[in-house]
């Protein structure tokens, strides 16, 4: 069963029918803003991530990050796959900005589900550069590497650094895999990043939280619509709101509402 599956990416990536990540954002002044997107799924809560959707494009990010779980994926079915990135693409219809999803385990669980995930964006991790500033966007749920990074993505990253002297990174990820970084091959991450400044951004767990690893701020975010109770410590439906410049990073979580949620827990 495993081998027909992964020819069955093998052909669809040949397909290739919904183009590819999108190029950095072209941002010439200083001063730029995104947002992040938390999990739609697993157990969608319908109609919050449209909400949460709207209550971000009228900030007017220039692009829009997200930590993954976009689809329910867990089906072989072609058309049950291909309806649910159709349903998706209709919550997008009103966003004109770039955006820059992490694969979370819904978006790859499949064969199927992989190879579309790969047909409308071609990588599985990647990276760009604004101004001074990189941003990676890791695989950390990846086919026979669930909750892991390889040494070949490591490599990667490494790569991407190599001669560069980045102002600060912004990492993002479905799977928080730097919290047991030893067991899960982020301490290689951890080593490429040694004595530079980072954000990282995560999702899966549905529950908010805010991490100082050597001063660098590493969040867990609740959820944009998938699996959530409110009554609950940490779980919220919310969006996040990030403004650089030259010598700050503002960063905000907002709700349905447009309130506030307390970021440095």
């Amino acid at each position: 069963m495993k081998k027909i599956c992964f020819a069955l990416v093998l052909v669809l990536c040949s397909i290739n029918m919904y183009g590819q990540i999108p190029p950095a954002p072209g941002i010439k002044g200083v001063t730029y803003s995104f947002g992040i997107m938390a999990d739609r799924y697993g157990d969608e809560h319908k109609g919050i991530y449209s909400i949460l959707l709207h209550r971000l494009l009228e900030k007017q990010p220039e692009f829009i990050m997200c930590t993954g779980d976009i689809v329910a994926g867990y089906t072989n079915n072609p058309k049950k796959v291909r309806k649910q990135w159709e349903d998706f693409e209709y919550l997008m219809r009103d966003s004109k900005v770039p955006f820059y999803p992490a694969p979370g385990n819904h978006d790859v669980s499949t064969g199927t589900v992989l190879g579309e995930w790969i047909n409308r964006y071609e990588e599985l991790y990647y990276s760009f550069e604004i101004n001074d500033d990189m941003f990676w966007v890791l695989g950390t749920d990846l086919p026979e590497k669930r909750g892991r990074v390889s040494a070949r993505q490591a490599e990667y990253f490494a790569n991407v650094l190599k001669n560069k002297n980045p102002h600060r990174l912004f990492i993002f990820m479905h799977t928080p895999v730097w919290r047991n970084h030893k067991e899960t091959g982020f301490d290689r991450i951890f080593n490429i990043l040694e004595g530079r400044k980072y954000y990282i951004f995560s999702g899966h767990e549905h529950v908010f939280s805010h991490t100082l690893i050597d001063g660098n701020d590493c969040f867990v975010l609740g959820t944009s619509g998938g699996d959530a109770d409110p009554s609950m410590p940490g779980e919220i439906f919310h969006y996040m709101y990030i403004t650089v410049s030259k010598d700050s990073v503002d960063i905000q979580s907002r709700g349905m509402n447009d309130q506030k949620y307390e970021v440095f827990q």
